[in-house]
């Protein structure tokens, strides 16, 4: 994997219209310190201040002023890292994606009148 080694990951792009970068869900996931470009739909998992570092799209000298405070400060890197894999899991999850995959499939079969299977553990 790629993002073993870095402590910190820099996410910078030159366009308002990008979806939700790859590369901000797997620092997300790996727990590392996220500065980004607030470009796109990484505000959907990405807070500023709380768990990665959001600059304006363009703006050089915010870019190098997010990377500089958290590269020097393990403790904010720690806690950004930590608060963006929480959101990760949460928000993006394997567990929530089989939860609401198997309630969508429950609604269709009570909307069709059908009984819907329990589930393991019920």
């Amino acid at each position: 994997m790629v993002l073993e080694t870095p402590t910190v990951v820099r996410v910078a792009s030159g366009s308002d219209a990008e979806g939700l970068p790859n590369a901000v869900l797997e620092a997300a996931a790996a727990g590392r310190g996220i500065v980004a470009t607030d470009a796109g739909g990484t505000r959907e998992i990405v807070t500023d201040g709380e768990s990665g570092i959001l600059v304006p799209v363009g703006d050089e000298e915010a870019l190098g002023r997010g990377l500089v405070e958290v590269l020097t400060r393990p403790d904010l890197r720690a806690r950004l890292g930590a608060a963006a894999r929480a959101t990760a899991v949460s928000s993006f999850g394997v567990e929530r994606f089989v939860r609401e995959t198997a309630d969508l499939y429950e609604a269709l079969a009570r909307h069709r009148g059908r009984s819907p299977a329990r589930r393991p553990g019920e």
